[in-house]
């Protein structure tokens, strides 16, 4: 195989990959179409991705036989609990060594690998502690796991409004909304299990920080998220199991009632301190930190891996060389925390780390 083909081929798996992962979200009513739009938007001509098609297509015809062969295979962890985008690594990877006798296994398993390492994105606790599992650990990383404290989840309320972005008057920058002083009691209000009365609001808006980007929101619409801090406790959305561990939630009156009341809160907050920004909006949905728990098994629900406070600081955190040889870490939870600045740094080190060793 040329190097041309084999770049073609591993363009092919990462498309695949990627439109395989929004399907295992959102099971489009017309393929056909979603393909067009998805290879649209895509760098090279839907020519480019003929291999990765065919795995699309391959993948979705037979998902049963595969998820099914998956299911037998796995080993102390059960198929729903695998994150989504590790899940659509796997069919790829099992559709091409049971379909596609042209493809040595040893090629589709090495894919895979390489594929999970730049696009999976398991949590720290669940990695170790789960999937790499306590015995294979020693008693002290794994009593240190334990006892660190994630960081408190997120609300987010996703929206669209009917106003051109360069209406809104703002400017290009992140909008941090208090309506008051009492900040720790706001966390301590989280940390306790309750939802704030009057609630931060962190407001980014998409449209304005990707002015070109065709894909956020048609011409003439404003894409934005509202964001505050939530209570991690499952009792405090009506929940009784964690989705992590196969619990429902969504149809719960109580878990409903519990959206409603932050809804409302925060857009109060909002119409306070920033009247009539909010206006003419076309589209809303709002997700809580059982939302992100289901899509991502983050511990907690949170965004932002361990707590960032003295005592679970830099060094205090998780190194990028782990005890397990091969085993190398970047992320919310490692040495240089969360956020742009800490993912990119915290990736170079670790890729570094990996080098060197």
């Amino acid at each position: 195989m040329s190097k041309a083909q084999f770049v073609q081929r591993r363009d092919g798996r990462v498309a695949a990959l990627q439109f395989l992962y929004a399907w295992s979200l959102n099971e489009p009513k017309n393929l056909a179409d979603d393909l067009r739009v998805f290879f649209d938007n895509c760098e090279q001509p839907r020519e480019h991705y003929a291999f990765g098609e065919e795995l699309i297509h391959g993948v979705i015809e037979h998902r049963v036989e595969i998820d099914a062969q998956i299911k037998a295979l796995a080993q102390n962890w059960d198929f729903d609990r695998i994150a989504k985008i590790d899940l659509a690594i796997l069919r790829v990877a099992m559709f091409e060594m049971i379909y596609r006798k042209d493809i040595p296994p040893v090629v589709s398993i090495n894919e895979a690998i390489d594929l999970s390492k730049e696009f999976s994105n398991a949590d720290a606790k669940r990695t170790l502690l789960e999937m790499v599992g306590e015995d294979h650990l020693t008693p002290t990383l794994a009593e240190r796991l334990k006892e660190y404290r994630m960081a408190l989840p997120l609300f987010v309320i996703y929206m669209a409004m009917h106003v051109p972005p360069e209406e809104l008057g703002l400017p290009n920058s992140n909008i941090n909304l208090f309506p008051d002083y009492t900040l720790e009691e706001h966390h301590e209000q989280c940390y306790a299990g309750r939802v704030p009365e009057r609630p931060m609001v962190f407001i980014s808006i998409a449209s304005l920080k990707d002015p070109m980007g065709e894909n956020l929101a048609p011409p003439g619409y404003t894409n934005l998220q509202l964001m505050t801090i939530a209570p991690a406790q499952l009792t405090s959305w009506g929940a009784e199991k964690s989705p992590a561990e196969g619990g429902r939630y969504r149809h719960r009156g109580s878990y409903e009632t519990t959206k409603a009341v932050l809804r409302e809160r925060m857009l109060a907050v909002v119409e306070e301190m920033m009247p009539g920004f909010i206006r003419n909006v076309v589209w809303e949905e709002c997700a809580t930190p059982l939302t992100q728990e289901r899509f991502t098994l983050s511990s907690g629900g949170t965004s932002y891996g361990f707590e960032h406070t003295p005592d679970q600081f830099f060094s205090r955190r998780l190194s990028h060389q782990t005890e397990l040889a091969g085993l190398y870490l970047c992320g919310a939870s490692t040495t240089f925390g969360h956020g742009i600045a800490g993912a990119m740094v915290g990736g170079m080190v670790a890729g570094q780390t990996r080098q060197q060793h």
